[in-house]
């Protein structure tokens, strides 16, 4: 498997070989796909932060209200993962 590192920064060395192989890709929906994930997970990393500042400050609503987000996101970045 290669590492997607290395597919961002050789896209169509990748496409060559896969075709090689005769394997058809889209290397495009890859990267974008995998941008996809980083974003969303950086959004997870931000709300459990918010959450864990919302404990600090003893703030309950705000922290229910960003728990339901984070609960959210959670659950679509573990789609994105399967």
């Amino acid at each position: 498997m290669l590492d997607i590192k290395f597919i961002i920064d050789n896209p169509q060395l990748v496409q060559k070989a896969a075709a090689a192989k005769k394997i058809q890709i889209e290397i495009k929906k890859v990267i974008s796909l995998y941008e996809l994930y980083k974003k969303e997970s950086t959004h997870v990393q931000t709300l459990q932060a918010q959450k864990n500042q919302a404990a600090k400050e003893r703030d309950i609503e705000k922290g229910k209200k960003i728990k339901k987000e984070l609960e959210e996101a959670e659950t679509l970045l573990q789609g994105m993962k399967e």
